[in-house]
């Protein structure tokens, strides 16, 4: 047996930075995937690619600290994870000939070596988050950002995919907001909004206090505080209006309990002497919004993007500012702006509408939109969601005795 305690302190940072995008051998005979149009190459592929872009950006001092930051289990999977063939394909990209890359060969030769002193058991999935996030955070933004450029959307959006909800949750949790800003600059939009329909998919049902503000004709309406509940199936809508030009409105809309396309509905002010039962598409039903309350929730504002995406983006009708990090709800999220043509008749929902990206949940959390007249239209703030909470038929229930609509 090799001995290797004196060597788990320097292994491979090449091999670190190659499982920081790799899948098993097992992945490699994996054809591309297909997604709005995109051929999504196999990780195996994208981590070759991305291990050479980063340590060509790396000196063989920032590769010797970033092994150093793993642990000796984190070392052994990379080892593993990669094998002869990585190893191989790997030493292809350092050709003798000059000092640095000589140098940057021999450490991995001499401290990259399969671990027999470890087991081979792991989670490289788990575990690679983490690697990524060492890595990433060792690069200089100047070496992130060229690391970045060698990299496709597609090669972006197959990493994405791979690690999951709960791998970019971790990865983005450790990584600076630099630097977790300089990924998602690259990140086009329709990785975003896939990431956003795969994360959705995970959801059953959430809790949230939404702000909420409309243009009614010429004028807008002010601010509405409102306490959301949501449930998918069956479907279910309660909204209680807290503060605002509707307080102490108060409406259901279930499925199970009054039958699609009906809503429970009781008014503020005089108009709420009795709850009234209303078709979902009924002018009282829609009162203060412009909108029926079947078009409200994280699904519907996700599925609105996606529409006027995929009609705007293959007609280069579509242009992306991206405005950095900002904070809503105490949260730091993306924002960003999609800038439509200024012309109704193309049937595109507004002309232009911010967006304000939860990264580290995958959620678009807010949505300013704005219509042909550049004036505000609404605004959406999704704030203290409270995802999977566990909602039953009774918040949906327009017999709750929690409630006034019985």
């Amino acid at each position: 047996m090799r001995r290797m305690k004196s060597r788990r302190g320097v292994l491979l940072a090449a091999a670190l930075l190659m499982a920081i995008i790799c899948l098993g051998p097992k992945m490699r005979a994996e054809e591309s995937k297909q997604c709005f149009g995109h051929s999504i190459p196999p990780f195996p592929e994208v981590f070759l690619k991305l291990f050479k872009a980063t340590a060509d950006q790396m000196s063989l001092d920032q590769l010797k600290t970033t092994s150093t930051q793993l642990s000796d289990r984190e070392r052994a999977a990379i080892s593993y994870y990669l094998g002869d063939e990585g190893h191989k394909r790997l030493l292809e990209g350092y050709p003798p000939g000059k000092k640095d890359v000589e140098e940057k060969r021999a450490f991995l030769e001499d401290k990259y070596i399969l671990h027999t002193e470890i087991s081979p058991d792991y989670d490289f999935k788990g575990l690679y988050p983490h690697i990524l996030a060492v890595s990433n955070n060792n690069l200089t933004l100047e070496q992130l950002q060229k690391t970045l450029d060698a990299l496709t959307a597609a090669d972006l959006a197959s990493q994405s995919f791979y690690m999951g909800e709960e791998g970019r949750k971790a990865l983005f949790s450790e990584m600076t907001l630099d630097r977790v800003a300089e990924v998602l600059n690259r990140t086009e939009d329709w990785v975003l909004i896939e990431t956003g329909k795969r994360r959705y998919d995970q959801i059953s049902d959430y809790t949230s206090i939404l702000y909420k503000q409309e243009r009614l004709g010429d004028k807008l309406q002010g601010v509405e505080k409102i306490l959301l509940k949501y449930r998918e199936k069956p479907h279910g809508i309660y909204m209680k209006w807290l503060e605002g030009p509707w307080a102490g409105r108060e409406l259901v809309y279930s499925e199970k309990a009054l039958g699609a396309g009906k809503v429970r509905v009781r008014e503020s002010g005089f108009l709420g002497i009795i709850p009234v039962t209303l078709p979902v598409d009924s002018e009282l039903a829609k009162r203060g919004s412009n909108h029926m309350v079947t078009e409200i929730g994280l699904k519907y504002l996700l599925g609105m993007i996606e529409k006027d995406y995929r009609s705007a983006a293959p007609k280069g009708e579509l242009q992306r500012i991206n405005r950095g990090m900002v904070e809503v709800d105490g949260r730091k999220v993306f924002q960003t702006e999609s800038i439509l043509p200024q012309d109704p008749v193309k049937g595109y929902y507004c002309y232009r509408m911010e967006h304000y990206i939860d990264f580290i949940r995958s959620l678009e959390i807010k949505a300013v939109v704005y219509r042909w007249d550049n004036q505000l239209y609404e605004s959406y703030t999704y704030t203290q969601i409270k995802i999977n909470s566990g909602l039953t038929d009774r918040d949906f229930d327009p017999e709750n005795p929690d409630y006034d609509l019985d």
